[in-house]
């Protein structure tokens, strides 16, 4: 009931039930909860869809879909590369990388890389780098570099300069190498 809009038949329902097990106190109380609960949120058990909400035109490249999609897109995509592996992520960090992770995953990272980058890199390295960075899984861009060890921040004058790098590392340093020489020309 609650999933075709029909709120008030559906808190009826509640009433009756909590009517027809006045004997049995454990499940007349849980019952009491639930409707409470429902009531003081009454205003969110409408679906989003029926909420009559007009949404702003999708920027290029961004599908309007259910709500329900996100769920597993968010475990899918997001999820399994950012929690846990005991990392943490700044919020400009995190950011970015959902930004990336969301645009391999719509199929449309080819295309603005190439809008970002174009007549600044040649086609070719473009290809490469992405190549390096559609293949990578999760695992393998955490994944240690077979010679290193662990090694504290502090010790090296800026962070990560000169220590072994990622895959991942390295792919983005590859990417933004001639963008960088040609910013500075």
């Amino acid at each position: 009931m609650f999933d075709k809009g029909k709120i008030d038949e559906a808190m009826e329902y509640l009433k009756e039930l909590m009517i027809e097990y006045v004997e049995d106190e454990k499940v007349r109380e849980r019952l009491h909860k639930l409707y409470n609960y429902l009531a003081n949120n009454y205003n969110g058990l409408i679906p989003y869809r029926l909420r009559n909400i007009s949404l702003p035109k999708p920027p290029e490249g961004v599908v309007y879909r259910n709500m329900g999609t996100m769920e597993s897109s968010v475990c899918d995509v997001i999820k399994l590369r950012m929690k846990g592996r005991k990392m943490s992520w700044t919020k400009s960090g995190a950011n970015s990388l959902g930004k990336l992770l969301a645009l391999r995953a719509s199929g449309n990272l080819y295309e603005t890389l190439d809008s970002l980058f174009d007549d600044t890199i040649t086609d070719d390295k473009l290809e490469e780098v992405v190549e390096q960075v559609v293949q990578l899984s999760a695992a393998e861009v955490n994944k240690k570099p077979k010679d290193s060890g662990i090694y504290p921040i502090k010790k090296a004058p800026m962070p990560f300069e000169g220590q072994p790098m990622t895959f991942g590392r390295k792919a983005i340093r590859d990417l933004t190498k001639n963008r960088v020489e040609l910013i500075l020309r």
